[in-house]
């Protein structure tokens, strides 16, 4: 179904019209699709196993909202807007253009090491593009960067996952199967 910013989405997708649906991806910002976004998640937040969602679309959603939805969501996010700080607690680093593979320069490495190091609130998990086998990085410093990235995670009770983002957004549902099977279980205890 294609669904556009000026259709009102929460009269589109109601749970009674997607009885069944348990996964949904918001990946859009645009002022006329944000004003619907409250009520479509709203209206979907006790039905969803896991919800993805692009977190800039936080600013356009009440607390109350945020509060329905924040433990079964993983907010997409770009490098640069992490440094800045999350306030989410399950995070996937997006690197646009990427093809679903690590992207970042190792002073990206080291400040983002840094960050997870020094923030006040961490996530609990932390998606990375698919991240190089640490024996196939091209120096030493390379690797110790990961080493040292991987114990700041750890001390942290940071889980990272390293996980293959979807190359073609148009074709992929942008629902990480990790998540979504960590969802699950969740719900199942």
């Amino acid at each position: 179904m294609d669904v556009y910013s000026d259709d009102n989405l929460d009269e589109l997708l109601t749970p009674t019209s997607v009885p069944g649906l348990r996964a949904l991806a918001v990946y859009y910002e645009e002022d006329d699709f944000t004003r619907n976004v409250e009520a479509l998640l709203g209206n979907f937040a006790s039905q969803l196993d896991v919800l993805s969602l692009d977190q800039k679309v936080l600013k356009h959603l009440s607390s109350e909202t945020i509060g329905r939805i924040q433990k079964k969501t993983l907010f997409d996010t770009t490098f640069e807007a992490i440094l800045e700080g999350t306030p989410s607690k399950h995070v996937r680093i997006f690197v646009p253009g990427s093809a679903g593979s690590l992207d970042f320069s190792l002073s990206e490495i080291i400040e983002l090491e840094h960050r997870l190091h020094d923030t006040r609130s961490p996530p609990s998990l932390l998606y990375l593009p698919l991240l190089p086998v640490i024996d196939t990085l091209p120096t030493v410093g390379a690797r110790m960067l990961f080493h040292q990235l991987s114990s700041t995670c750890k001390a942290r009770g940071v889980t990272m996952i390293d996980e293959d983002q979807p190359s073609d957004w148009a074709l992929d549902s942008g629902i990480s199967e990790d998540f979504w099977r960590r969802m699950k279980a969740r719900r199942m205890e």
